[in-house]
């Protein structure tokens, strides 16, 4: 079962309790895990998130901020074995197919 959207919702107003969500997209989710990317007030998250009991952990994170986020300022570069490899500038994260 994909993780509930409540407990995400939960997790990122804990995380940025000052950020209000404009937008949040899956990616990916399988079992107690999910890929989703976030806009908040001042910057767009890539998370993956997985469900441990009644905790929910944050198991990798690329933030990127508005006002550098411009067009080909990140790169998405496939991977047939490790999945899809997102990166800005010397941050990157990288999700499943």
């Amino acid at each position: 079962m994909a993780m509930e959207p409540r407990r995400i919702e939960r997790w990122l107003r804990e995380a940025y309790p000052t950020q209000q969500v404009h937008d949040r997209v899956e990616w990916h989710a399988e079992g107690t895990m999910t890929q989703c990317f976030v806009r908040l007030d001042d910057r767009v998250v890539l998370l993956h998130l997985e469900g441990e009991g009644e905790r929910t952990v944050l198991k990798g994170r690329l933030e990127i901020p508005l006002d550098l986020w411009k067009p080909g300022s990140t790169q998405a570069t496939p991977s047939p074995r490790a999945g899809i490899r997102f990166r800005h500038r010397t941050n990157e994260i990288t999700f499943s197919n």
